[in-house]
């Protein structure tokens, strides 16, 4: 993640933003469309889990995440 420590921009929260977003989407290997549906009441930090809601017929399930993806969210 040293890109983000690089990355020139001079508005901190976006940084933190971006970081956020690309952290879950690297370290939960998550589908495109589960993140882009993703909500703050599917994360669950304390039980380092977050919960992705299905489509029509498909089954909902929880996604374990590590302690540096909750520390990042």
């Amino acid at each position: 993640m040293e890109v983000f420590d690089n990355y020139p921009c001079d508005n901190k929260f976006l940084l933190y933003r971006y970081y956020a977003i690309f952290s879950t989407f690297i370290m939960s290997g998550l589908r495109k469309q589960e993140l882009l549906d993703l909500k703050y009441a599917d994360v669950d930090i304390e039980n380092l889990s977050i919960f992705i809601r299905q489509r029509k017929g498909s089954k909902d399930r929880v996604i374990p995440i590590n302690y540096l993806l909750a520390e990042a969210l």
